[in-house]
């Protein structure tokens, strides 16, 4: 059986190309734009929980235990203060909002 040609993108279909890409090319901005906040709180969530996990690591095996007990205690004293869940909710988040920033310094202007 013979194979057939794969099929050739018209050379009077090129405008209608181009404006398709410039269109994803738009689109995919607009969504980088709108998710960029999101972006960054799982960054810096990410950077927390890894934080979280070497300090964990370093912690000595014998005094791993006082420490679980001190954020267990921690734990259930936000779960029983009035909004203190919601409040503990905002408060990570703005710590992994913190943590997930761009650190790059700023470069010169394209005016320079």
């Amino acid at each position: 059986m013979a194979r057939r040609p794969l099929p050739r993108i018209l050379s009077t279909g090129g405008a209608q190309l181009a404006r398709s890409r410039e269109m994803a090319r738009t689109a995919a901005d607009s969504a980088t734009d709108i998710l960029h906040p999101l972006i960054t709180i799982a960054r810096g969530l990410g950077r927390l929980a890894a934080a979280g996990r070497r300090r964990w690591t370093q912690t000595p095996r014998d005094r791993r235990g006082p420490l679980l007990f001190l954020v267990a205690a921690v734990v259930l004293t936000v779960a029983l203060v009035p909004y203190g869940p919601l409040l503990a909710a905002l408060v990570v988040t703005a710590a992994a909002a913190w943590h997930g920033r761009d650190r790059t310094p700023p470069g010169p202007d394209p005016a320079e």
